[in-house]
């Protein structure tokens, strides 16, 4: 009988672990692609420079990411109004209406083509 109550603790402690070798692939799995849309965002950032200013800082201390935009027009000696700005916690969910951190780099990323869509279309008219 004793055999029996420690297979059955040692099958529980399997599944245990199983749960939590799921939840941490999982974790890595999300992580993995916030990744990879924040290096689509800097790629965005370093392929339109001479339409559009975005600015990406990466905070370690806080795992966040801050991406600012200005028009390439802008005098940086002068104040410096954003077109654009956005803090996002990747370790969190936003608290206004609980997005995940990956939904809201989709969403500034989709901003950010909006963006560059529209200054190119301004420089056009311009020439």
């Amino acid at each position: 009988m004793e055999q029996g109550i420690v297979k059955s603790d040692l099958a529980l402690k399997a599944e245990a672990l199983a749960k939590n070798c799921e939840a941490f692939a999982e974790k890595l799995r999300q992580e993995r692609d916030c990744q990879d849309v924040v290096m689509q965002i800097m790629q965005l950032a370093m392929m339109n420079k001479d339409v559009i200013h975005i600015f990406v800082d990466y905070q370690v201390h806080v795992d966040s990411l801050t991406v600012r935009v200005l028009d390439a027009e802008t005098d940086y000696e002068a104040n410096q109004d954003y077109i654009h700005r956005v803090d996002i916690s990747l370790t969190r969910n936003r608290y206004e209406n609980d997005a995940t951190p990956l939904t809201q780099l989709l969403e500034l990323e989709d901003k950010l083509l909006e963006l560059i869509a529209e200054a190119k279309d301004k420089l056009e008219v311009e020439l």
